[in-house]
């Protein structure tokens, strides 16, 4: 899978899930779970006080009826209630809601309570897209455990496996992320990832394949193992999970990626919002950027669009970016309602090229070679020929007055 839109779809397939949401009341809580409602994945159940849950609801205009309400004013409450439901099975799924995590981590590890097993590991695994790498990103623990022993490693590549199967990695290639890909026989996490992924070789651990240490940036790019002469790892530049050594670096990695790596990602829902006050075009970010786009692109999220286009109907969509998008990604995007595309870095470049020819052909020493129209007239017609590329392309030809 490349899309968490696809883990969607195949969640859809297996049916609503019951879902109990400890002190579910605040904006971003209702917001989510609503979403969830809306895409057929859940039946809410919120633990919390109905005056204010109705009150976000009216202010967030979400649908107060469709959650069933178990009221409770105090958080702990919530939390213990909605873990009851769950041991019970009034319930399928454990959310937190506005609760601070260690009230709700107490709650889950409460042994009368009966959920988590005895003398198990609770661990936190993440699904990550990133806009700049081909595929989903299985990553751990970036919330839980602080500082995982070596025996907790072994359990967590163990919970990266079942999650990394269950969207349909057979077998999983697995980095243990360390400060660097040298064996640092000082450093813990370096001598650690080592004896992980020797485990590995040997199968105790797994249909996996495991390496380390590996760097961040040697995990997940290509160009930089082959720069760091990284040889002999099929991990190296394509890992498909990441095990973490501690909480600090693997928590700041996760917030990173989800707050600025899925910036050009933009949410249907937001479209249609916007498009409701009235606006005449509407830009959308599908995975465009400004200027080159670097050579891992995984190129423009045509699924959003295709929901963003069912959303906001027979509005006009922009295409910023439009500098190096394959001829067939342009035309499918035209295909799902794009109606103006932005092309600037392409005439630049074609410009730049044709004056720099200019100069390395000692154009201007011949008669008045310097004159500065002369100099510039080879890049404007470089950007006039790009255009009329273009517009064949986009199907602009002939169309001016449509």
């Amino acid at each position: 899978m490349q899309h968490l839109s696809e883990i969607v779809e195949e969640a859809r397939k297996k049916g609503k899930k019951r879902l109990a949401v400890a002190y579910g009341q605040d904006a971003h809580t209702l917001a989510a779970v609503y979403a969830a409602y809306k895409e057929g994945l859940v039946e809410p159940i919120l633990f919390g006080d109905p005056k204010i849950i109705e009150q976000v609801c009216k202010e967030e205009n979400i649908d107060c009826n469709i959650f069933k309400i178990i009221p409770e004013s105090n958080d702990v409450k919530c939390v213990n209630l909605a873990v009851n439901a769950v041991v019970t099975g009034e319930a399928d799924v454990l959310m937190k809601g506005l609760v601070s995590t260690d009230k709700y981590m107490r709650g889950i590890l409460n042994k009368d309570a009966g959920l988590f097993p005895p003398k198990g590991t609770l661990s936190h695994v993440a699904v990550v897209e990133m806009p700049n790498y081909p595929k989903l990103l299985v990553i751990s623990d970036v919330a839980v455990i602080p500082q995982p022993d070596f025996k907790q490693k072994t359990i967590l590549i163990g919970y990266l496996t079942r999650i990394a199967n269950l969207i349909g990695i057979k077998t999983p290639k697995i980095a243990c992320i360390a400060p660097s890909e040298q064996l640092l026989p000082s450093v813990l996490s370096s001598t650690e990832a080592a004896l992980l992924a020797k485990m590995g070789d040997r199968g105790q651990l797994g249909n996996v394949v495991i390496d380390g240490p590996l760097s961040l940036d040697v995990a997940l790019y290509k160009e930089a193992a082959e720069i760091k002469k990284v040889k002999g790892s099929s991990v190296a530049g394509d890992a498909d999970c990441l095990l973490f050594p501690n909480i600090e670096s693997g928590n700041v990695f996760f917030k990173a990626s989800t707050h600025m790596g899925g910036g050009e990602i933009a949410d249907p829902d937001e479209c249609a919002s916007i498009c409701e006050l009235g606006v005449d075009m509407l830009a959308a970010g599908i995975g465009n950027i400004h200027g080159v786009y670097p050579e891992n692109w995984a190129g423009l999220r045509l699924d959003v669009l295709a929901q963003i286009q069912e959303k906001t109907g027979t509005m006009p969509l922009v295409l910023h970016g439009g500098t190096g998008i394959p001829d067939e990604m342009v035309k499918d995007a035209i295909s799902k309602g794009v109606s103006k595309i932005n092309v600037n870095t392409e005439c630049q470049i074609v410009f730049t090229a044709a004056v720099r020819k200019y100069f390395e052909e000692n154009m201007d020493q011949q008669k008045k070679g310097f004159d500065p129209r002369k100099v510039l007239k080879p890049g404007f017609e470089a950007i006039k020929e790009k255009v009329k590329e273009k517009m064949e392309l986009f199907g602009s030809v002939g169309k001016a007055n449509d």
